[in-house]
């Protein structure tokens, strides 16, 4: 059949090609398609008549790659005899001899070494031949390479792993005997993070490869980077019999069993956490201290009794562990179970002979009904009232059960608490004097250091998969996980070493052989991971099987299904993986593996979600909306404005274990300092109020914990325009309002002094007595620009920073003294009052065009302002005066000429000045209509982009486009036309834009 196809097919081909170079669009000429399906004559035929044979396809593979990919030892050496380079290397850097190792095939592989193919030579990613023929367990290859001087030792780029940790990975029993034979001391190699092949051969399980390690001598104290033995790694995914077989090794049973991880945890402590009862049974056999303690003094007891598992509780008793040990945040496993509601466990422990105390108390106060309110955990309330827990207790800020349950707005359980809670009389006077903000409790949590390894080792395809023909492998869990002490249900994170073969179309069909198709397939095609520094309420991290695919292709035909996975990986042996990286439209997904979600819209809008602060998949719903479609918006202020577009997020009330982060990107301008983006929310779309969790640099880093990269400072997202929220919750909206900036204070009957940061010499003096009790009180300044008071009412009016104290039209039951400057101006004569040093003048104290201006209406009423210079006498501090008041107001010095009409002057400016600042930009737009005459359009823009424009849709052609500047909201800005440009329009009439944000 060969010699006739060879003859009549081929033969006519060859003389009718223009030149044997001729590629497909993946190109493929036509001697790789001969040696791919392994036809000798052929390949030998076009060879005589000039076939180019190092010939690379799109991919960097010649003619004896795809030969070698599909077991063609007779093409292979053919190829080879004419001249075929050897060590030709594809796009990643495999070479034939890297493919035919893989295959397996030992005269394939013999043939390629005899043609003095080099052993060493390795792949981008630093796999040798060695390291496959160990993975794909091939002794017979393993020993043509050993015997041809391939190293044994040889190190892949990103984990740093041996050929005898893969053997160990895939437990290739034969090869990892072959492998320590040849270089013994590798059976204790570290790879990254200090993991040695009994780590892995541990995690995974193969109990053969295990015993034959320690039969070499492998250390089975070893530590890995954080601190995890080979017996942690067995305890945690109960691996009884190698844990058996770990414990039969060493003869020190107190050291093996009690070894510490870098944070204290002994692999009593993971056993615990699981709940495997027979691995804690075993380890307290061997000696393990059922009351060790972590560095932060977790003791296995918390972490069964964090995942509520009563049976390994009732061991860890019976070895006689404390009912009672205390962490350094003061969480007793009452405390714990309280926290995470684990009911059964409460009840078991208050059941005991020797029971915890019911109103122990934590470092910040609170005792084990206070954390069950503040969860929300309405059964372990009604269970700890029947078992006589004190109501009227209070935490470090004061608060009973019942406070705490009202501010979380959780009604059944303050309505239980209310009526058996004797200390309060009034619960609306206590609210007002305790304040808004509620101090959280959170348990200390179990956390590794972080050994943080790149996850770049393999960039995504930018081809789409077309078809995956297999299923997956089931992912792997991940080895020496970091855990995290403080989630209500534990999981296990993955250590994926799994593989996605996915196959991608990459030309037409052909005609004569059928469709042929490239299957993308890496070296290094499985996932990578991290070990990070867990999130504080994450108890076991979960992982994320996302594949990372790569460029590297192959053949498809009939003989590359046997044996064929091109998916040596980049070997995976770390503790934990990072989130979900995704995008989004409107809603998106998200479960216990948390995530980094991306508007595709509004790229810089993002939600950074931790591992394991929920329990369980929930799809969150967040939408842009126009501030005028909400049916209440928030309450706006002189000088208020939205930062931005609202956020309507639901589901409604959905809660987090800890907080996640929201980036906002905001139109507003911040320039100048002089203002600030504040956070209201509203959990029912009726009532606003700004929102309590302040989303500063530490409480970020706290709360993301390291599970995200690409978290920029607050000075850093400030320069991007971007605002950061930090919430346990979701409301139903959040709105950015941009407002003059405001400092606040907590002042109470000692008094006290608030000094603005925008302006020092603004100065409030509380006496003492002046409140009864302690309240929140705000100091805002805003500055006005004279060139704004010069073009509306001349030069000779001048005028102070606005000083407004909130809350407004409060009484003092003592007059307090407010300082502040004095009017300056470009002109006048510097007098008694002194001269500044920027050469303008200060208005004079004793003058009698220097009015003192107040307004007491505050909130939403409009600003009116009246004149009360008579009854506030005016005392000079050089450049500054003060004065006392009574009550809380808007205060404004006024120096105009003017005295009977300062009112109506100083509200023109008021006004003026209470223009928002945007950020924006001009863009201009065209459309000819005639050869002498165009319709030109001029815009400015806030949040929406270029490409979003009515004008964009109608076909007119972007002329310019102007930079970011500051854009005053509500305000006209005048166009002038120049050069060829002629308005049609009334002469008397200047044509003018007016900025309305949002719009």
């Amino acid at each position: 059949m060969s010699d006739i196809f060879c003859h009549h097919v081929a033969h006519p081909i060859l003389f009718s090609l223009s030149t044997l170079s001729d590629c497909s669009q993946s190109g493929l000429s036509p001697l790789h398609v001969a040696a791919f399906i392994g036809n000798p004559e052929i390949v030998q035929m076009l060879l005589q008549h000039g076939a180019f044979v190092d010939q690379a396809t799109m991919r960097m593979e010649t003619a004896l790659h795809l030969a070698a990919r599909n077991r063609q030892v007779e093409v292979a050496r053919a190829l080879i005899l004419h001249g075929a380079t050897v060590d030709a290397k594809a796009k990643d850097d495999q070479t034939p001899l890297h493919m035919a190792v893989l295959t397996g095939n030992v005269e394939l592989v013999a043939l390629l070494l005899s043609a003095r193919a080099d052993p060493n030579l390795h792949t981008r990613d630093a796999y040798t031949a060695m390291h496959i023929a160990a993975k794909e367990g091939h002794p017979e290859v393993i020993r043509l390479l050993l015997d041809a001087g391939a190293s044994s030792s040889a190190r892949t780029k990103q984990k740093g792993f041996t050929p005898l940790h893969l053997a160990a990975k895939r437990g290739r029993l034969n090869a990892a005997r072959l492998l320590i034979q040849a270089q013994p001391k590798n059976v204790n190699a570290f790879g990254q993070n200090n993991l040695t092949p009994l780590h892995v051969a541990t995690h995974y399980n193969h109990l053969r490869l295990v015993e034959l390690l320690l039969d070499h001598n492998a250390d089975a104290n070893c530590s890995a980077g954080n601190g995890y033995t080979p017996l942690h790694i067995a305890a945690k995914h109960n691996h009884f019999d190698i844990a058996t077989l770990l414990l039969a090794h060493e003869s020190d049973h107190m050291q093996s069993g009690n070894a510490e991880s870098r944070s204290g945890f002994t692999p009593l402590h993971l056993a615990a956490q699981e709940g495997h009862i027979d691995m804690v049974s075993l380890l307290l056999q061997h000696q393990a201290n059922p009351n060790h303690q972590s560095k932060n003094g977790l003791a296995p007891l918390h972490l069964a009794a964090q995942e509520n598992h009563v049976a390994v509780a009732q061991v860890l008793l019976d070895a006689g562990a404390q009912v009672s040990p205390v962490t350094r945040a003061g969480y007793t496993p009452l405390h714990t179970a309280c926290h995470f509601g684990q009911l059964e466990m409460v009840r078991f422990l208050l059941e005991l002979p020797n029971a915890p105390d019911i109103n122990q108390r934590t470092q910040l106060g609170f005792t084990p009904l206070h954390l069950a309110t503040q969860q929300g955990h309405s059964q372990v309330v009604q269970l700890l009232l029947e078992m006589g827990a004190d109501t009227n207790v209070r935490n470090q800020q004061g608060l009973t059960p019942a406070h705490i349950a009202r501010k979380q707005h959780y009604v059944t359980i303050f309505d239980i608490l209310k009526t058996v809670t004797t200390t309060v009389v009034s619960w609306e006077e206590e609210r007002e004097e305790l304040g808004e903000t509620l101090m959280l409790d959170h348990p200390d949590d179990m956390r590794e250091h972080p050994l943080a390894e790149s996850d770049e080792e393999a960039a995504p395809s930018p081809i789409t998969p077309r078809k995956t023909p297999r299923t997956k492998p089931k992912t792997d869990e991940s080895l020496a996980s970091g855990a995290s002490y403080g989630d209500q249900k534990s999981r296990t994170g993955t250590f994926s070493m799994g593989v996605d073969t996915t196959y991608l179309s990459v030309g037409e069909n052909d005609d004569i052989w059928g469709q042929l198709e490239y299957m993308r397939s890496t070296l290094s095609d499985e996932n990578t991971s991290e070990i990070a520094s867990p999130q504080i309420t994450s108890v076991v991290e979960s992982a994320v099987h996302s594949p990372i695919p790569r460029e590297e292709t192959r053949m498809y035909g009939e003989a590359a299904q046997v044996g064929g996975d091109w998916e040596l990986e980049s070997e995976n042996v770390t503790i934990i993986r990072k989130p979900v990286t995704a995008g989004f439209l409107v809603s998106f997904l998200v479960d216990a593996r948390g995530g980094l979600i991306q508007a595709q819209r509004h790229p810089d809008l993002r939600f950074l979600i931790p591992p394991n602060v929920i329990s369980g998949p929930v799809r969150i719903v967040c939408r842009m909306l126009h501030p005028a479609r909400v049916p209440v918006p928030p309450p706006m202020n002189d000088g208020d404005g939205f930062a931005c577009r609202m956020l309507e997020l639901g589901p409604v009330g959905t809660r987090f274990s800890s907080p996640i982060v929201l980036e906002i990107p905001h139109y507003a301008f911040l320039a100048n300092k002089n203002r600030e983006i504040i956070v209201l929310r509203s959990d029912n779309g009726e009532t606003w109020k700004e929102h309590p969790l302040d989303a500063n640099d530490q409480t970020v880093q706290d709360s993301i914990d390291g599970y995200f990269d690409s978290v920029g400072t607050m000075d850093e997202l400030r320069q991007r325009a971007v605002h950061r929220i930090l919430t346990y919750d979701l409301p139903q909206y959040f709105a950015l309002v941009t407002r003059v900036r405001q400092e606040l204070i907590l002042i109470g009957p000692e008094g006290g002094q608030l000094t603005s940061a925008v302006v020092p010499s603004v100065q409030v003096q509380f006496p003492q007595g002046a409140l009864h009790k302690k309240i929140r009180v705000g100091l805002q300044v805003h500055c006005i620009e004279q060139e704004l008071v010069s073009r509306l009412l001349g030069a000779r009016v001048s005028v102070s920073p606005i000083v407004t104290i909130e809350p407004r039209r409060r009484k003092f039951h003592k007059p307090i003294v407010i300082t502040m400057p004095l009017p300056k101006s470009s002109v006048g004569a510097s007098g008694t009052g002194g001269a500044s040093s920027d050469n303008a003048s200060r208005s004079l104290i004793g003058s009698p065009s220097l009015r003192l201006l107040c307004s007491i209406s505050g909130g939403t009423s409009p600003t009116v302002w009246e004149d009360i210079t008579g009854s506030s006498p005016l005392s000079a501090h050089n450049d500054a005066v003060s004065f006392t008041t009574t009550v809380s107001a808007r205060l404004w010095l006024v120096d105009c000429p003017h005295v009977t009409e300062v009112v109506e002057l100083a509200s023109r400016v008021y006004h003026e000045s209470m223009s928002v600042p945007y950020i924006g930009r001009f863009i201009v737009y065209g459309r000819r209509h005639h050869q002498e005459e165009a319709q030109l359009r001029c815009l400015c823009l806030t949040d929406d982009p270029v490409e979003k424009t009515l004008e964009a849709q109608e076909g007119f052609q972007l002329l310019a486009t102007g930079p970011q500047i500051e854009v005053l909201d509500d305000h006209p800005y005048w166009i002038e036309t120049a050069g060829n440009l002629v308005p049609v329009a009334k002469t008397e009439e200047q044509l003018q834009l007016t900025v309305h944000a949002f719009h």
